[in-house]
């Protein structure tokens, strides 16, 4: 499966990667009109995650701040993730399936900042799609390990390449290791119910 080809191709092929894509950056075009970038206020108005206490009625927020970003390089190496994955979960597994790890793989992603970072006060926001896009890479990556042709291992090489290059950015100052980490148990933990709970076979994956 070829998952970088054209981008009017790619949108043809995958209109629900494409869809989210339209809607995180729709969403960061509100945050600049709404100079939101930078300003933790300003973030958290508009659905950022506090890395800290919960407000009152948070629980929308463990999606909403999946949508946002704090910059161009956050959106930028973001987009670029969800172009390398969402195709192949969305490919292999269908649109319903890359909607489910991701919502499940962001509220993950959510519940891991909060537990992480609950001792402290409300000073600081975490927005980002990331939490969701390490659940869709991890799915990508059981799947691809799980083809036994020899035209999925450039696949496999590239995803692995990608996963190593995540996790070292998780380590960077400011990047969330917490949402990452929730994003990828979740994304792992859904494809292994789909796969040995009889939801989805390796025939249906290997035959799309």
């Amino acid at each position: 499966m070829k998952i970088l080809s054209s981008p009017c191709r790619s949108i043809r092929r995958y209109p629900v990667t494409a869809a989210f894509m339209a809607l995180i950056w729709s969403m960061f075009v509100l945050e600049l009109w709404m100079q939101a970038p930078g300003h933790t206020s300003m973030l958290l108005r508009m659905g950022a995650l506090p890395l800290g206490p919960l407000p009152p009625n948070p629980w929308w927020r463990l999606v909403s701040y999946a949508l946002l970003h704090d910059g161009w390089w956050h959106i930028g190496l973001n987009s670029l993730l969800l172009w390398i994955v969402g195709p192949v979960v969305e490919g292999y597994a269908g649109a319903w399936w890359l909607v489910c790890i991701s919502l499940a793989a962001a509220v993950a992603g959510g519940i891991s900042i909060q537990w992480f970072h609950h001792a402290g006060g409300a000073v600081s926001v975490e927005p980002g799609a990331s939490g969701a896009l390490f659940g869709l890479l991890a799915a990508a990556l059981l799947m691809a390990l799980d083809q036994d042709q020899p035209s999925a291992r450039p696949m496999r090489r590239r995803l692995c390449l990608t996963l190593g290059y995540g996790l070292l950015i998780s380590l960077w100052p400011g990047v969330s290791l917490a949402a990452h980490l929730g994003g990828l148990l979740a994304g792992s933990c859904i494809w292994v119910r789909l796969i040995y709970g009889g939801r989805l076979s390796m025939h249906q994956v290997k035959t799309r």
